[in-house]
């Protein structure tokens, strides 16, 4: 198998909100990252088959209690409960790797 990523991935234990509407969204935490991708499992109230894929929803991400990261994501694969989205702009993976990235999220 092809590795695909651009980016090394990270162990991570983020709360994330995925939104559907305005109104609705689902919870999970993002248990990987990467510069521009994370994959999220979500909460088993929060059904994953929910979103559909190659779709762009918006995408709250926080990464610790002071930093609340905003970027829009698209939906790349979806298994179970568990699905992995590229994000357009860069995750700030620095305080995951202890290196700094090249721009700030």
């Amino acid at each position: 198998m092809v590795e695909r990523r651009h980016s090394p991935r990270y162990p991570a234990a983020w709360p994330v909100r995925l939104w559907l509407t305005e109104q609705r969204f689902l919870f999970g935490r993002a248990v990987d990252v990467s510069l521009h991708g994370m994959c999220l499992v979500w909460s088993s109230l929060a059904p994953a088959d929910t979103v559909d894929l190659g779709e762009t929803y918006r995408v709250e991400v926080k990464p610790d209690p002071r930093t609340n990261v905003r970027c829009v994501a698209v939906i790349r694969h979806r298994r179970g409960e568990a699905i992995g989205v590229e994000t357009l702009q860069e995750l700030p993976v620095d305080r995951l790797s202890g290196h700094a990235s090249s721009t700030s999220a």
